[in-house]
């Protein structure tokens, strides 16, 4: 059975399956490395399938391309930064508070469970992590409305529409909240209202 190895500790997202249709398994917020059968007491039989989703074809086995979620950081996830010296830890300042927020949707390991937890497809559990997480930080403020545009536009050419089961927030290993998804929301608004012109 060819599936992809794991790092046994939770952060990496490379183990996710279905297990019994469910993903990652039984145990909510916890990927498949870290589900353990005591979880299945009463199982006489254990039924492993690779993710279900349109934006996941499977390749082989429990292997899927998860290029999609690539694309969406691609669309935007990341931060333009001035090259040289790296700066001192204490020359950006930011408050305890929102860094430590930012950190918080900063976890999500992009293993896809919200996508094929979702009946939608919908990987806005993803993107909204992505967009909380860098609009909560200092660096990549000029690039924060391209950054929703291009991450919404990928959003519809990839996945489904979000209509807000939060089914996806159980099986998100990392604990992302919906939050995200009204962040998400906001971000993309925002950027709608500055105009496709600017960039701030």
């Amino acid at each position: 059975v060819v599936f992809e190895s794991d790092c046994r500790e939770g952060v990496c997202g490379a183990c996710g399956f279905l297990v019994n249709g469910v993903p990652h398994g039984p145990v909510d917020n916890t990927p498949a490395c870290r589900q353990h059968l005591r979880a299945f007491p009463k199982a006489t039989r254990l039924r492993l399938e690779p993710w279900r989703a349109a934006a996941f074809p499977v390749i082989r086995d429990l292997v899927v391309d998860r290029t999609a979620l690539d694309e969406l950081i691609r669309a935007g996830g990341t931060v333009d930064v001035a090259a040289g010296t790296a700066p001192d830890a204490d020359d950006v300042a930011q408050p305890r508070q929102q860094a430590e927020r930012a950190l918080d949707f900063a976890a999500c390991i992009g293993c896809g469970a919200c996508v094929a937890a979702c009946p939608n497809g919908a990987a806005m559990l993803f993107a909204g992590a992505k967009l909380a997480h860098l609009s909560l930080m200092p660096t990549g403020r000029h690039e924060r409305a391209r950054r929703a545009r291009g991450m919404a536009r990928t959003l519809d050419e990839f996945f489904g529409p979000c209509s807000v089961y939060g089914e996806c927030v159980p099986a998100c290993p990392a604990g992302i909240p919906i939050e995200v998804i009204a962040r998400l929301n906001r971000e993309v608004l925002r950027a709608g209202w500055l105009g496709r012109g600017r960039d701030d």
